[in-house]
């Protein structure tokens, strides 16, 4: 906010004490917060008269009296939703992010982000764990020579020299399958960079996560910095990686990261 990073609060006393709204606002944030905590879809008792499936998130808002800057603060820092498109559209996807964002928040304490120790390397780990306790079978360092189609093109399953492996629904990178299956939908940007210090005005944190809200710098899309430190066993002592990422829109990459790396000192 005002080219400055802002801390997003965590707890109630950081929500007081937050420069991101006035008094008046936090009072409004607060009750938007109780009617998001409270609702559920299937119970019509916690809608409060409201119907998320064709009110869009503007309107919400504005049902609430918030203020613009407040709206970009939920929906980007908070929902994070990657542009402003989801204004227009019905409110219940990103109320359920926000959710998602609340719930997360009073699980892990004073974050509702999570980054695995020696790096995103721990997720595949973590889901293979998961996915043996329930049944599931993997294939480790296993090409796969096809992905099979059935007569109405979708996907079945997979085979592997003399296996094959079917499911109703097959996850893969891009590059599995035929050109005619694939369709782009943009081009993503990042820089990754090895600093010598915590990233400046985040109160010297080994990690954080910053929201660059598009249309505070002029762009449609957000543009995200992740910094993690020896803490995390990502790096030497005293030593960051701070990775800046974004869509290009511009297209110069080096012009649609410069926000992001701005802030890094």
């Amino acid at each position: 906010q005002g080219q400055k990073i802002q801390k997003v609060p965590a707890n109630p006393s950081e929500a007081l004490a937050s420069p991101l709204m006035g008094l008046f606002e936090k009072r409004r944030f607060r009750s938007f917060l109780i009617y998001v905590d409270a609702y559920k879809e299937t119970d019509s008792t916690t809608h409060a008269g409201r119907d998320l499936t064709t009110m869009t998130m503007r309107e919400l808002y504005t049902e609430f009296g918030m203020q613009p800057a407040t709206h970009e603060f939920i929906s980007h820092a908070m929902c994070l939703q990657l542009d402003d498109t989801h204004m227009d559209k019905p409110a219940l996807p990103t109320v359920k992010d926000l959710q998602t964002y609340m719930y997360s928040l009073t699980r892990y304490g004073t974050s509702p982000y999570i980054y695995p120790c020696y790096g995103l390397g721990g997720l595949p780990e973590g889901f293979s764990r998961i996915c043996a306790i329930h049944g599931g079978t993997f294939m480790l360092n296993q090409d796969i020579d096809e992905v099979m189609f059935d007569g109405d093109g979708k996907a079945y399953g997979v085979k592997a020299g003399d296996q094959m492996a079917k499911a109703a629904m097959v996850i893969g990178d891009p590059s599995y399958f035929p050109q005619e299956k694939i369709k782009p939908t943009g081009v993503v940007v990042r820089c990754i960079c090895i600093l010598d210090h915590p990233i400046p005005n985040t109160n010297d944190a080994e990690s954080a996560q910053i929201v660059i809200p598009g249309p505070q710098v002029g762009r449609i899309n957000d543009i995200f910095v992740c910094c993690v430190g020896a803490g995390l066993q990502v790096s030497a002592p005293n030593i960051y990686i701070a990775i800046v990422s974004t869509a290009i829109e511009k297209g110069n990459p080096d012009e649609d990261v410069l926000p992001g790396l701005k802030l890094l000192g």
